[in-house]
């Protein structure tokens, strides 16, 4: 735990003294979209050739995946090629797991293990402005198969993702996605009914909705906000709860997420956030907190 939250103050402090003592002359430095610490993505892509970087630590604590806590990092490194393309890598460097083990002596074992790695792009189909939504498609798919549990999500080898985003009345912005990942029982050692050559096969679908609206924006500057995020997973490979005992019925994970994000600067924007699971197979509580840091140069000159 220690040695994480060691990693995270040393890369925003490194991030921060290259920002200062970069000899390139900085444009002027175009504002963030985070897309953390919310599942619901932007619709709106980042500003154009400008790298983006979201690292954050989770603490997580009773999920039915067989995790009694986990601590994780989280990375996303994301880049804009044009107003409508984006392409991003996600990765989990470091989990450090409480697991339970039914009749095992002890019950609980500690491991650290690395998490999935995952190439994605984004796609804008239709660009819209107010209360009409900006419409984008996604795809993700895993290029490295890690040994950390992913808890609510489950493990997927490939998702197909919808984006919806657009601001409602009195300064209120939603962010939606609508995502189909294909499961497959066995990537972390899984023997439900089926072998690594036969692995089980299931279709997995989530739903969010994230609404945001600022907070004091006059004594702020607009800097500080708040977001309500509710998340629904079916869960087709789960056949226990949180709490270890069996499920006779489908399994469905419903999360309720709450979390203000601060614009330090405009580039730079922190967040910290709560999780509670509202189902017997949800993971019942989740803390996060985390930077979103928006790189003040750009890769390639904009064109006139």
């Amino acid at each position: 735990m220690r040695r994480a939250f060691a990693f995270l103050l040393a890369f925003t402090l490194a991030l921060t003294a290259h920002s200062q003592t970069s000899a390139l002359a900085p444009d002027p430095t175009p504002a963030a979209n985070p897309a953390r610490p919310t599942l619901s993505v932007p619709a709106v892509l980042p500003p154009t050739g400008y790298l983006q970087f979201e690292q954050g630590i989770n603490r997580v604590v009773t999920s039915p995946s067989g995790t009694t806590a986990q601590t994780a990092l989280n990375q996303a490194t994301k880049i804009a090629l044009t107003s409508r393309l984006l392409i991003q890598v996600l990765s989990q460097p470091f989990t450090y797991n409480t697991l339970f083990t039914p009749g095992g002596q002890p019950p609980t074992v500690k491991t650290e293990n690395t998490g999935d790695i995952d190439l994605g792009t984004q796609i804008v189909l239709l660009k819209s402005t107010g209360p009409r939504p900006t419409i984008d498609i996604g795809y993700n798919g895993r290029v490295h198969t890690g040994t950390a549990a992913n808890l609510d999500s489950g493990d997927f080898k490939q998702s197909l993702i919808f984006f919806f985003s657009g601001d409602l009345p009195h300064g209120t912005h939603y962010d939606s996605i609508y995502q189909f990942n294909e499961q497959r029982s066995v990537d972390n050692g899984s023997t439900i009914g089926n072998s690594p050559s036969h692995p089980v096969r299931r279709a997995q679908y989530v739903q969010t909705l994230s609404l945001t609206h600022p907070i004091f924006p006059k004594s702020t500057g607009g800097r500080l906000a708040f977001d309500v995020e509710l998340e629904h997973y079916t869960q087709p490979l789960v056949t226990g709860t949180s709490h270890n005992q069996p499920t006779a019925v489908r399994a469905d994970a419903v999360d309720l997420l709450l979390s203000m994000p601060f614009a330090l600067r405009p580039n730079l924007v922190l967040d910290a956030a709560i999780l509670r699971g509202l189902t017997s197979t949800s993971t019942q509580w989740q803390g996060t907190a985390g930077i979103t840091w928006l790189v003040p140069h750009r890769l390639w000159p904009a064109k006139h």
